[in-house]
């Protein structure tokens, strides 16, 4: 009853937009830790907060980009796996098949 391929496809898709969500969380800890910077909440030095806030930002955005770009292939190569199912087999050919040689008659 149950696609294989889809149920696959399925747990991909999911997974790939879970790691765009981790890495827009990661972006959204770095605005947040940037943004306490001046505050009695930020509990650490301005340069911390600023190096940390950064990098979290950069870790998040590469990560969801990642996730994206990754996302996109394993689409097109599923897309181009179905259209290869669909396609009739190539027949096998090791060795290609010589022409019998004609040779030419003059006629006088």
């Amino acid at each position: 009853m149950w696609n294989n391929n889809s149920s696959e496809s399925t747990r991909i898709t999911t997974r790939m937009f879970l790691r765009i969500a981790a890495g827009g969380y990661l972006a959204y800890l770095g605005y947040k830790i940037v943004s306490l910077i001046g505050t009695e909440e930020a509990g650490m030095p301005p340069w911390l907060a600023y190096l940390s806030g950064i990098v979290f930002m950069a870790a998040g955005v590469g990560f969801a980009i990642y996730s994206l770009i990754t996302m996109r292939k394993q689409a097109q190569k599923a897309a181009a796996d179905e259209i290869a199912a669909q396609l009739p087999p190539e027949e096998d050919e090791t060795e290609p098949q010589e022409l019998p040689e004609q040779t030419e008659t003059t006629e006088e």
